[in-house]
C-alpha cells in the first residue's frame, strides 16, 4: 500500500534534509583538507589562522551537518520503521563519523592551535604538534570514506530519471516503461535506491521503496555499478558477463538499461556520442 499523500512529502522532506545535512558535514571535512594541503609546512603565525579557521568551520558546518543526519537517520529508523540492513549499516557508519568528530576531530582543534600558538616565540613548529596535526589529517580523510559510494548511488539514480525526462534520445523512450518501482541495490554492499515511474512523473530516492517493487537491478560489485554510472560499462555486456542481475517485470530493465547507458555516456566528460564501451 502507499503512503499517504503527507507521509510521502514528510519523508522526501526529511530526505531533504538529510541532504542538507551532508553537504554541510562533507563540505566542512573537505575545506579542512583543502586549507591544510594549500597551507602545509607553513609558519606558526599562518599556522594560527588555519586552526582557528577549522575550529570555526567545525561548530558551523561539521558538526550540526553530522547532528542532522544523525537526527533524520533516526526518524527514519523510529518513525518510518526503516529496519533495512542498508539502514542498519548506514547508522553504524554515521556512529562511526560521530565518535571520530567528537572524540578526536573536535577536541584536536583546540590543542593544535594552541600547541601553534605556543610555536611563534620559536618560530617554529614543534614535534608535538606535527604528531598531532598527522593524526588530526587521517581523521579527517577517514570521515569521507562512508560518504562517497552512498553519494554516487544517489546522484546516479536522480540523474537517470532527468535523463528521462529532458535528453532529446532517451525521452521518447522512456515514455514506453510500465508504471511501477525499480529497486536498484549492490551485492555485498549497505546501498539501495529506487526508480518510480507515474505517467510522466519520475522519482528516485534511497533505501526502502515507498511501495511495492515491480522489477530489481543488481549489481554483483561495486565496480560495475561505477563503471555504469560513469560511462565506461555498458548495461546489457555486463548482464551478459553476470555481473548484472534482474527480477520482476523484465520490461521496466529493458526501459532502464538505455538510460543507465545514456546517463554513463553524458557523464563520461561531457560527450554526446553512443560510442562503444567495454
Amino acid at each position: 500500500m502507499r503512503d499517504a499523500p503527507f507521509n510521502t512529502s514528510m519523508r522526501e522532506f526529511i530526505a531533504f534534509l538529510h541532504e542538507i545535512g551532508t553537504i554541510m558535514y562533507v563540505g566542512g571535512i573537505l575545506s579542512h583538507i583543502v586549507i591544510g594541503a594549500m597551507f602545509a609546512h607553513s609558519d606558526p603565525q599562518t599556522t594560527v589562522t588555519v586552526y582557528a579557521y577549522k575550529l570555526q568551520s567545525a561548530y558551523i558546518l561539521i558538526l550540526p551537518g553530522l547532528a542532522l543526519k544523525v537526527v533524520t537517520d533516526l526518524i527514519l529508523w523510529f518513525g518510518y520503521r526503516e529496519r533495512a540492513w542498508w539502514m542498519r549499516i548506514k547508522l553504524a557508519c554515521t556512529a562511526f563519523l560521530t565518535v571520530n568528530a567528537f572524540v578526536f576531530l573536535v577536541p584536536m582543534m583546540p590543542q593544535l592551535l594552541a600547541l601553534a600558538e605556543a610555536a611563534i616565540p620559536e618560530g617554529q613548529l614543534s614535534k608535538a604538534f606535527l604528531d598531532l596535526e598527522h593524526r588530526e589529517k587521517l581523521v579527517g580523510m577517514s570521515n569521507v570514506i562512508p560518504l562517497v559510494t552512498e553519494m554516487l548511488m544517489t546522484a546516479a539514480l536522480r540523474g537517470v530519471a532527468e535523463t528521462a525526462l529532458a535528453d532529446p534520445w532517451t525521452a521518447p523512450r522512456s515514455s514506453g516503461m510500465p508504471d511501477g518501482i525499480v529497486e536498484v541495490s549492490i551485492n555485498g554492499s549497505d546501498l539501495k535506491g529506487w526508480v518510480e515511474k507515474s505517467g510522466h512523473l519520475w522519482r528516485t530516492g534511497r533505501g526502502t521503496p515507498p511501495a511495492k517493487v515491480n522489477a530489481r537491478l543488481s549489481f554483483d560489485d561495486i565496480d560495475t555499478a561505477f563503471g555504469l554510472f560513469t560511462g565506461t560499462v555498458v548495461a546489457l555486456k555486463a548482464l551478459g558477463r553476470g555481473k548484472i542481475s534482474i527480477r520482476g517485470k523484465v520490461p521496466m530493465i529493458q526501459v532502464l538499461f538505455p538510460l543507465l547507458d545514456r546517463f554513463g555516456e553524458i557523464m563520461a566528460w561531457g560527450k554526446d556520442s553512443r560510442g562503444a564501451k567495454s
